[in-house]
């Protein structure tokens, strides 16, 4: 059985919002404000910037279960690329 899973993370400075939705306009939120100054230079001291990637796992469980990521978009409308 194949089941279609939406995920959206939304980053405002420091603060990261998570939502997700079995349809890409149907956002139900999931985490909001979630502090991300730990992935700064300044606070983890060297570190250089964050990165957004799909993953899956099974926590180290077997499992027969799979992931497939057909797109990932990704809208860079930072002020900093303005």
């Amino acid at each position: 059985m194949v089941y279609a899973l939406y995920l959206q993370i939304t980053a405002n400075k420091e603060d990261y919002s998570f939502s997700y939705g079995n349809t890409p306009n149907n956002w139900k939120l999931l985490k909001d404000k979630v502090d991300g100054k730990f992935l700064s230079t300044q606070v983890a001291g060297g570190f250089i910037g964050s990165l957004f990637a799909m993953y899956a796992t099974s926590s180290g469980v077997p499992s027969t279960n799979s992931a497939s990521f057909k797109w990932l978009d990704y809208k860079g409308d930072d002020a900093v690329y303005r």
